[in-house]
């Protein structure tokens, strides 16, 4: 009777292990939200979904780019995770197209180890709410390298500046712009006829690189340009693209760019163009 007992007791707490009153797929949470995270943000301002793009690093931080037909931008802040919940804030949401400027953002959202990441973006201000829905991306599990990521971009930069409801100092466009990044991870570019550099550096965990820019911007001479952004970056090898954004906070600025590598034509083995290239 004992030993019935002692077995009795034993599948109620395994449940699955002993056949019956348990869900074998049931999907276990993970003690972090950590990865890169593809999915949609709601637009309740234009009705329309936005592509998300976002990386949670093992420091807590994360970085959301985001974007529609109507609005582009970044979310950037540090979040807690515990027992399946992921939540922050101190959040700070960057328009680079419709108003520009900054705003706190808090982020409660719920999460299952490696395959989903789904919650909600508050404006502190305003009240309006974000919902968005995203799965897991294995690439984050690929090691960084520079070799991968050298060469030469072009594509999209933004500059956002200030507190947009406080109406101060704030400043945001797109531009077309170039950029090289070389074997040693050093950046350097134009956008809006002014010139960036900085550098990049692999991350010891996850496939992403930390980034430091400085000497950019629309309006060379805005002093706040002259400030050393700190941030990511993350390259999609599949579509060789690759997202960059970094932050100084205390002045609420964030540069964002996003950029395609261009293509190297191959050549033959004596040098000469390959068969069939122009």
């Amino acid at each position: 009777m004992q030993y019935k007992l002692l077995v009795g007791l034993v599948c109620a707490v395994l449940v699955s292990g002993c056949g019956g009153g348990g869900d074998s797929s049931s999907a276990v949470t993970s003690a972090s939200a950590e990865g890169l995270w593809i999915g949609t943000m709601d637009d309740p301002v234009f009705l329309d979904d936005k592509a998300i793009t976002a990386l949670v690093l093992d420091d807590g931080s994360y970085w959301v780019w985001h974007a529609n037909f109507y609005d582009e931008g970044l979310i950037r802040g540090t979040g807690t995770s515990q027992s399946g919940s992921f939540t922050s804030s101190s959040g700070r949401s960057f328009s680079t197209k419709w108003g520009g400027g900054s705003t706190v953002y808090t982020l409660s959202a719920s999460h299952i180890e490696k395959e989903s990441l789904s919650g909600t973006f508050r404006d502190v201000l305003s009240g309006t709410q974000r919902m968005f829905t995203a799965s897991y991306d294995p690439a984050y599990e690929l090691t960084p390298s520079l070799g991968a990521i050298a060469g030469t971009y072009s594509g999209t930069a933004a500059i956002s500046i200030g507190e947009y409801y406080a109406a101060t100092d704030y400043l945001y466009r797109w531009e077309p712009q170039t950029f090289t990044i070389s074997d040693s991870g050093a950046i350097s570019g134009t956008t809006g006829g002014c010139v960036f550099s900085g550098s990049v550096t692999p991350r010891a965990s996850g496939n992403a690189y930390n980034v430091a820019v400085s000497k950019y911007g629309i309006d060379c001479d805005h002093t706040a340009l002259t400030d050393t952004l700190n941030g990511v970056a993350y390259f999609d090898a599949a579509t060789s693209t690759l997202r960059l954004a970094a932050v100084y906070l205390p002045r609420i600025v964030a540069f964002v760019c996003v950029g395609t590598k261009h293509q190297v034509a191959q050549t033959s083995e004596q040098g000469a163009p390959a068969e069939g290239s122009p």
